[in-house]
């Protein structure tokens, strides 16, 4: 999602507001600090996934357009 980021955009920008590639990288990016940081604990998957959700959701935001 990162590396397409560019091409989403304008793609999104045809129909929408253009920034769906800026914020499907931004979710790739929080998702690769949590693994940079080694945060996840393969013995703790529920805890794990809700990590991830949480980081890339704060990063995210919400999609409306």
């Amino acid at each position: 999602m990162i590396a397409c980021k560019d091409e989403l955009d304008e793609i999104d920008g045809r129909v929408g507001d253009g920034d769906c590639g800026s914020t499907l990288a931004r979710g790739g990016r929080a998702l690769l600090s949590i693994l940079a940081d080694n945060k996840i604990d393969a013995r703790d998957a529920a805890g794990s996934l809700g990590l991830v959700a949480d980081a890339i959701g704060e990063a995210m935001g919400g999609t409306s357009g």
